[in-house]
């Protein structure tokens, strides 16, 4: 089985760059949005900074299907994330399904090469519980990048104030605090990213237990 991966942390903290660079590894894709589960539950805050502060899911989180789908097939289509598929195929993987696991097993069985599927998700940290207990093969990458850094780039791209910059942080760090040892659950700083990839793309892929060349 191929390992499911979600790329997940605040934004402007390096995930799309991130996504760039697992897409252009071998055997790897990377969704860039997509199927993000943690946006269609029903029992969480308002996005983005609710989300951002929400607590950990301690328990099973009712899926807005149809939402899900919709919003997958869109992304799909909006991002041009084809990967060789017609149009039509990507509906028959995300619509012919019966909920999020089985849109995931499509997608296996039709890129039968692949062995890591990354998920760029944002502010979507309070699912990890939710995420970690689908199986050994469900895991769970985050990026920190200097918070100053990181308010200043939110305030310039979305008008974040530094205010809720702070906050979202703050409650992005009490979760952190909690899984940081989860086997699960991997972290690196995007500074260390920008300075030395070729040697953080090999330290994400041992994590991933999966040989790159």
């Amino acid at each position: 089985m191929a390992k499911h991966v979600i790329l997940d942390s605040i934004a402007r903290s390096g995930t799309t760059l991130m996504s760039a660079l697992l897409r252009s590894q071998e055997k790897t894709m990377a969704f860039c949005p997509g199927f993000n589960d943690s946006l269609t539950c029903d029992n969480i805050k308002e996005w983005p900074h609710g989300a951002c502060r929400q607590n950990f899911v301690q328990k099973y989180s009712n899926i807005d299907f149809e939402k899900f789908k919709e919003e997958s097939f869109s992304q799909i289509v909006d991002y041009s994330q084809y990967y060789g598929l017609s149009k039509d195929e990507w509906k028959s993987i995300i619509f012919d399904a019966n909920d999020p696991d089985e849109v995931r097993v499509n997608i296996e069985k039709a890129f039968p090469d692949i062995e890591v599927f990354c998920y760029r998700w944002n502010q979507g940290f309070f699912y990890f519980n939710e995420w970690s207990r689908k199986g050994d093969n469900y895991l769970w990458l985050s990026m920190v990048r200097n918070p100053m850094d990181r308010a200043v780039s939110s305030f310039e791209k979305h008008n974040w104030q530094f205010k809720d910059s702070l906050m979202n942080t703050l409650g992005f760090i009490d979760k952190l605090d909690a899984v940081r040892f989860n086997p699960k659950f991997y972290l690196i700083h995007y500074e260390d990213l920008v300075e030395e990839p070729a040697r953080m793309i090999s330290l994400i892929y041992k994590y991933f237990d999966c040989e790159i060349s």
